[in-house]
């Protein structure tokens, strides 16, 4: 009986971790997130809760990304390390749909109490924080490219809390929301706690200033009108209309400066046409997590810089193209044929309008592809599809074996990454403070662990070609020209290594080669000033000659 219980707070540690130490922001919650989910998948597997047709599920699942990944990828190491985050979410979809208990209550309780302490960190950080980073940023070691963007959102003053972005914070706020209704009942101190934690996660989610907030609310009021009073749909959602509509007023009256110089709704819509354009120049795809390497080729005029489509079903038809649609229409095909035993599941309508906005979130923002509202996503389809069982269920060797195998390596690999991660921090810092040869002995044992990292090659080949101007050591340049030689081989379509590289061919007297480079870096990012700027200072070179 212990045991259970220490299986089952490992999966809601998991949600903790991933809202407080959000995986992709923090190294080391992104491990936390991954051992909490495994040990706690293992261990529901040791009772024999998991059937095999889940297990067989997913193996087809990874073996299917693996080989994508290994045969298609622009950048193996970024695909396997979302694939790494997947698992999570496999493991916790796995736990929640077998448990032997059902999960509601404590998942509404645990979200309930998430969002206190994430509203409760939003409203401080809007009322002292910001000023508390602006001096913190200002008044750091740090190079002003990097002080610039900090600087920018800071004073835009949109809270974030202990999430990465506003979009992201807005999309948990969203999926908390229901919840507190789930938990109201006659209890007077309980409903006064739900009350406070409502009025402070719509103040919150006011705060982050994105119209996406004022959509999720708009689709959570509808759906529950359409539950609740279907005759009267009509008038109310007048009333939330009109409501929303104001707020809306009021957001643009906030944001009209920012929205002047850089429209929201525009840079999405062209972040959006940038994945249609993506997926159909890569019909099969550029491997999983690589939208953000070759978006520079398809960036429209004007538009922002990105890693993420803010879109996960264009994200992921741009990343793994036909796979996709295959693996959609057959999972539409499954539906249907199962169309009656659906219908007869007993749906908790809380979690099923959490999962309706969750969803909504994954169409306009950033989501899967963050382990924090993915890891959050994965739990409520879990919770949603739980059903009582009363006996272990017979699994098979093979499977089990090949999951253990398939969990190990995930650990493994993600362990490797955080330790070169964390190596790679330190080698930044020691070169911000001057300490460029102690900073390459850093990068060189961060390459050690993790050898499919073309950035740490690429750090490594702007610090040796540092150390060689200023030391005018000719073994260096060569140094610098072979890191940027490997990281080019582990991710040929980024535009730095190009750079790094024309510039070592630059001061080795070969222009022809820096000029072949440098015409590479040009397709691969045509947008880019910088880009522009380097290829004429060689090409004023080769006149000079």
């Amino acid at each position: 009986m212990k045991s259970k219980a220490i299986v089952a707070a490992l999966a809601f540690a998991t949600i903790f971790f991933a809202i407080l130490m959000p995986p992709e922001a923090h190294a080391a919650g992104k491990m936390a997130v991954l051992l909490c989910s495994t040990f706690a998948f293992f261990g529901r597997l040791a009772e024999h809760r998991i059937p095999s047709r889940y297990l067989w599920g997913g193996l087809v699942l990874f073996a299917t990304v693996l080989i994508h990944s290994l045969a298609i990828s622009v950048d193996l190491y970024r695909s396997l390390d979302f694939i790494a985050m997947v698992w999570s979410y496999y493991c916790v979809l796995g736990f929640f749909i077998y448990a032997d208990f059902d999960p509601s209550k404590l998942l509404a309780a645990s979200l309930v109490l998430l969002s206190l302490v994430v509203t409760g960190y939003g409203l401080y950080q809007y009322l002292w924080g910001f000023d508390q980073l602006y001096t913190y940023i200002v008044y750091s070691g740090s190079d002003e490219v990097v002080k610039a963007p900090a600087l920018d959102r800071v004073a835009s003053r949109r809270v974030f809390s202990t999430l990465a972005l506003p979009g992201t914070l807005w999309g948990f706020l969203v999926v908390a929301l229901p919840f507190h209704a789930a938990l109201w009942g006659r209890r007077r101190v309980l409903n006064l706690v739900l009350a406070t934690s409502a009025a402070m996660l719509l103040t919150t989610g006011f705060l982050t200033r994105s119209f996406g907030f004022l959509l999720g609310l708009f689709v959570l009021a509808v759906a529950w009108l359409i539950l609740r009073y279907r005759r009267l749909v009509w008038n109310w959602l007048t009333v939330v209309v009109l409501i929303l509509a104001l707020s809306g007023g009021m957001f643009y009256w906030a944001r009209r400066g920012a929205i002047e110089d850089a429209n929201p709704a525009s840079l999405r819509l062209m972040n959006w046409l940038a994945g249609w354009t993506i997926a159909a120049a890569n019909p099969w795809g550029v491997g999983l997590n690589n939208y953000g390497i070759v978006y520079p080729q398809h960036k429209l005029p004007q538009a922002n810089e990105t890693q993420y489509a803010h879109s996960t079903a264009l994200q992921l038809l741009a990343e793994l193209g036909y796979p996709v649609v295959f693996a959609g229409a057959a999972l539409l095909l499954f539906a249907i044929t199962r169309w009656s035993s659906i219908r007869r599941l007993r749906f908790s309508p809380w979690i099923a309008l959490a999962l309706l906005v969750w969803s909504v979130h994954n169409l306009v923002d950033i989501n899967v592809y963050f382990g924090s509202v993915g890891t959050v996503g994965a739990v409520l389809i879990g919770a949603l599809l739980w059903k009582e069982q009363s006996s272990a269920v017979p699994v098979h060797r093979i499977p089990v074996a090949c999951i253990a195998v398939l969990g190990t390596a995930a650990i493994i690999f993600s362990a490797l990454a955080f330790f070169s991660s964390e190596l790679q921090h330190r080698a930044q810092v020691e070169y911000d403070s001057n300490k460029p040869l102690a900073a390459l002995d850093t990068l060189r044992q961060a390459q050690s662990f993790m050898p499919l990292n073309s950035s740490l090659f690429f750090d490594a080949g702007e610090i040796f070609l540092y150390v060689h101007h200023r030391m005018h050591k000719p073994e260096y340049l060569e140094l610098a020209a072979e890191s940027y030689r490997r990281a080019i081989a582990l991710s040929p379509a980024k535009s730095g290594p190009h750079i790094g590289l024309a510039l070592c061919r630059s001061s080795a007297n070969d222009i022809n080669g820096a000029l072949e480079e440098i015409q590479i870096a040009k397709e691969l990012y045509p947008d880019s000033s910088y880009v522009q700027s380097v290829a004429r200072l060689i090409s004023q070179s080769k006149d000079s000659r």
